[in-house]
């Protein structure tokens, strides 16, 4: 199965490690916060993201690296 890498923004948190993202091609997805980021980041809305996507279903991922980029939303 081939993972593709896309960059998107946090728009809210559903669970615990799961939140609502909304990627650079402009779709929004149900991502969930991998074990290793969980114990050690906290994610908010408007935080800045990569996913990693299955190529088979585009429709959820795991959030794989956190970044903070000051007014996210108007970068993406």
């Amino acid at each position: 199965m081939k993972m593709i890498k896309i960059k998107g923004i946090v728009l809210e948190q559903l669970t615990d490690r799961t939140f609502k993202v909304k990627l650079a091609d402009g779709s929004t997805i149900t991502a969930r916060l991998s074990a290793k980021l969980a114990m050690h980041f906290t994610l908010k809305v408007d935080d800045f993201v990569n996913v990693d996507i299955s190529s088979s279903d585009r429709s959820s991922g795991t959030i794989c690296i956190t970044s903070f980029v000051p007014n996210a939303r108007t970068q993406l």
